[in-house]
């Protein structure tokens, strides 16, 4: 009897047009949030990999251990 009024409660719920209207508005959320997301993610990456680029190539300008110790602590 208890899990018959859970299950009546629930589809009553789940059935009403508030619900739906706010289950769209968070689909449409969640679609924008990803987009947005996988740009910053992309141009992180690049800025990323950029740095990384650059730090190697300042890494081999130098001869020495001695001279690549003050770039390697920072």
């Amino acid at each position: 009897m208890l899990t018959t009024l859970i299950r009546r409660e629930l589809l009553d719920n789940l059935m009403t047009f508030r619900f739906v209207v706010v289950f769209i508005i968070t689909l449409l959320l969640v679609v924008a949030n990803t987009s947005v997301l996988i740009k910053d993610y992309d141009r992180r990456l690049a800025s990323y990999n950029s740095a990384v680029k650059s730090n190697q190539e300042q890494l081999l300008e130098r001869k020495t251990y001695s001279s690549s110790a003050s770039i390697l602590s920072l």
